[in-house]
């Protein structure tokens, strides 16, 4: 006995036995995957929005700890260098010495923060090809078709 193969059933199916579909079936059956395709480009843009977040966080937490590790040893560093430049030069007066390193720091500080707005300038969280498609398919969906 041979297989036989029934047609796929949806809104796609199309009995060539049968006359075809009224234009309003056919217009409801693209407005419907049209919809099914926004709903799930809408659900690809939050996963890659919760796994970009999830990937920062993790990222955030490990900068944080070396940057505030970082920044204690720097602390004592300076007193050091402080001492050091008090040492090198007697006849500047302990103040000056700590002006001239604080100066040096402020200034090394802002330089570098500066150069961090700038980069992040430049950065785009958000995921870029996923919104682009979404956004296409919304402008699709939503500008009328020429008559």
């Amino acid at each position: 006995m041979p297989a036989t193969l029934t047609p796929p059933q949806g809104t796609h199916a199309v009995n060539p036995s049968t006359p075809v579909a009224n234009v309003a079936e056919l217009l409801g059956g693209i407005v419907g995957d049209v919809q099914t395709l926004v709903r799930q480009q809408a659900q690809m843009l939050r996963a890659e929005i919760k796994e970009d977040f999830r990937r920062g966080r993790t990222a955030t937490i490990y900068i944080g700890t070396g940057l505030m590790l970082a920044a204690v040893g720097t602390l004592f560093l300076m007193v050091g260098v402080v001492y050091l430049l008090n040492y090198l030069a007697p006849s500047l007066p302990p103040f000056a010495c700590w002006l001239i390193v604080g100066g040096l720091l402020v200034a090394g500080g802002l330089a570098a923060a500066y150069a961090g707005k700038t980069i992040f300038e430049k950065h785009n969280p958000l995921p870029d090809k996923t919104f682009n498609a979404l956004t296409e398919n919304l402008t699709w969906q939503t500008t009328p078709s020429p008559k």
